[in-house]
C-alpha cells in the first residue's frame, strides 16, 4: 500500500478504491480472499435513488477505462445545472 503511494485524496467522487487496486496490480499480483467478509449498505441507493447509483457506476468504469483519475471538477462542471452536486463538508 505504501509503495502504491495509498489512496489517491484528489479523488473525490467515487473511484478512489478501484484507482488504488490497479496502482497496486502494478506492483504485484492481488489476490482475492474469499474468506472475508465485507458488509455494506443501500443506504447510497435509497437516499440518492437510482441517478446517484448511475452516476456512482459510471465513476467506476471512467476510473477502470480511462487514463486520468475522475474528480469531482469534472463531474461538477458537467452535471451540476441537473443535481445540484456538493462538496463534501470539512472535517474539523
Amino acid at each position: 500500500m505504501k509503495e502504491a503511494g495509498g489512496f489517491n485524496k484528489n479523488i473525490k467522487f467515487y473511484g478512489e478504491d478501484t484507482n488504488l487496486g490497479i496502482r497496486l496490480s502494478s506492483i504485484g499480483r492481488l489476490k482475492f480472499n474469499t474468506d472475508m467478509i465485507v458488509y455494506t449498505s443501500a443506504r447510497r441507493f435509497k437516499k440518492g435513488g437510482v441517478v446517484n447509483s448511475m452516476l456512482h457506476l459510471q465513476g467506476y468504469f471512467k476510473e477502470l477505462l480511462l487514463p486520468t483519475p475522475v474528480c469531482t471538477v469534472n463531474y461538477k462542471r458537467r452535471f451540476n445545472k441537473f443535481f445540484h452536486l456538493k462538496d463534501r463538508p470539512k472535517k474539523k
